[in-house]
């Protein structure tokens, strides 16, 4: 069941939108463009008409600063001033007046090293920019993505690129905070030792792995980054279960292989902390006395499996989904037989399918290669001293109009075609220190149904925050 809150967070309210100060007296640079809508890809784009959109730019080193223009309700065009601009990281949103729709990312015409397009989430100019014109700002609703093309983008006036170069990042780093007052939207990191912290912590480490591939023809060198809990988690997966397009060499055999699809552990690794078919939330699964909410005790305890199954540690299943509202029905169909100390087998407890996702319990459990516990990975983009990621993820998620007491679907589940999208900024200070901007948003297509944007679950794994704050290597 995938945890979309990077760091492993519970983050339950959504991060305000960010108006960070600016100087008057510092130059600006006018930031412009031409924002087009395109509800699915499938759609098309046509120029925005109708809705107030604005687009909003920060600068993401020193001391931040932002600009907002409002869209053109006819044209699309927008424009923006953005004071101390050149040779600092910007990144940009597109709002719908109250909250974030959309973050922007600048796309290259190339393929990363995660299979997707190769997409920067921040754009450096160069010293002396006086205007930068983005173009088409295609932003796509279902998605939560606004992509400008990066030959696309003009400066006027710079002369000179960003200095300074990127040391590679990889090893153990800790969380800290940032001195002074944090710009009005990002959310301040927890002091150290914060239970039920919503948000990063103060001491907290992670883990950061730089890959290398070479594409061919031409040996175009590209870099990979992954974030991952620590670097035991990472171990324990065995490989990031990266793509690459056909011919690519890795730099690591760890880029390519994937983690190992195991399916179910031993019952008593697992504690009952949902409350399971009403039973204690102190026991472990294996402990389960009978059935309940009209199971049978095997069922109660492949139930109670699937729920504690991202508490296993030492091992990495990968990602997983539950189809809950398919899956209530499909348990009731299982016999599972769970013996104490043992993992449960028996009908519906195989995994069926090869290659990346395999599938049981009816074909409602999906599992596949993202790794449990790697909270973000994608293609590098470096500029100077600066790095950014953006990782993307879309999912088919089911809801209820209504459910019973049990939490079971009344009624017949309905389609909600939901969207993940995170950025990461890495300004380094030195090979040991840097300044990081996590920004994330969740979404759902606007043409689904209402119950989509309503349902507490769901909108509960589609977090939005942001956060900025330092890392230093250990």
């Amino acid at each position: 069941m995938r945890r979309l809150s990077i760091l492993g967070l519970v983050c339950i309210a959504l991060v305000s939108l960010a108006r960070c100060g600016s100087s008057s007296s510092t130059p600006s640079v006018t930031i412009s463009g031409n924002l087009a809508v395109s509800r699915s890809l499938q759609r098309g784009i046509h120029t925005q008409s109708g809705g107030t959109y604005t687009v909003r730019c920060v600068t993401l080193s020193g001391t931040p600063t932002a600009g907002e223009g409002a869209v053109d309700t006819t044209t699309g065009h927008f424009s923006l001033a953005l004071a101390s601009a050149t040779g600092v990281p910007i990144g940009c949103f597109v709002t719908d007046g109250t909250t974030v729709v959309a973050t922007v990312a600048f796309e290259a015409s190339t393929t990363g090293i995660d299979g997707a397009a190769t997409r920067s989430g921040s754009y450096v100019s160069k010293s002396g920019t006086t205007a930068l014109e983005f173009g088409t700002v295609t932003l796509n609703l279902a998605q939560g993505t606004a992509t400008v093309s990066q030959s696309a983008v003009v400066e006027t006036g710079g002369t000179v690129s960003l200095g300074g170069t990127w040391a590679d990042v990889s090893g153990d780093w800790t969380i800290s905070a940032i001195a002074g007052t944090l710009p009005d939207g990002y959310g301040a990191i927890c002091p150290a030792g914060t239970v039920n912290c919503n948000g990063p912590t103060a001491g907290q480490g992670i883990h950061l792995a730089q890959y290398s591939a070479t594409e061919n023809p031409g040996s175009i060198a590209h870099k990979g980054l992954a974030v991952w809990s620590s670097s035991a988690d990472k171990a324990a997966c065995g490989g990031e279960g990266a793509n690459l397009p056909g011919g690519w060499t890795p730099g690591s055999s760890f880029l390519t292989t994937a983690p190992n699809i195991d399916g179910l552990p031993n019952t008593e690794t697992i504690t009952n902390s949902q409350g399971t078919c009403g039973a204690s939330t102190s026991i472990t699964c294996d402990a389960i006395p009978s059935g309940g909410w009209g199971l049978t005790q095997g069922q109660c305890k492949l139930y109670c499996v699937l729920m504690g199954l991202w508490n296993r540690s030492g091992s990495c299943p990968g990602d997983f989904y539950i189809d809950w509202q398919n899956f209530s029905a499909q348990i009731a169909l299982t016999s599972p037989t769970c013996n104490s100390g043992a993992a449960c087998t028996g009908t519906g407890t195989t995994l069926s399918g090869s290659g990346d996702t395999k599938t049981m319990v009816g074909g409602t459990v999906y599992f596949n290669q993202r790794p449990k516990n790697r909270y973000l990975f994608g293609e590098l983009s470096t500029i100077g001293n600066v790095g950014t990621i953006s990782d993307n993820q879309y999912q088919q998620r089911s809801v209820c109009a209504s459910y019973d007491v049990n939490h079971h679907c009344v009624g017949s589940p309905i389609d909600c075609h939901t969207a993940q999208n995170s950025r990461l900024t890495v300004t380094q200070t030195d090979s040991t220190h840097a300044v990081v901007e996590l920004v994330q948003l969740g979404t759902v297509d606007p043409r689904d149904d209402a119950h989509c944007a309503a349902d507490t679950g769901l909108q509960n794994d589609l977090r939005s925050q942001r956060f900025l704050f330092n890392i230093t290597k250990q």
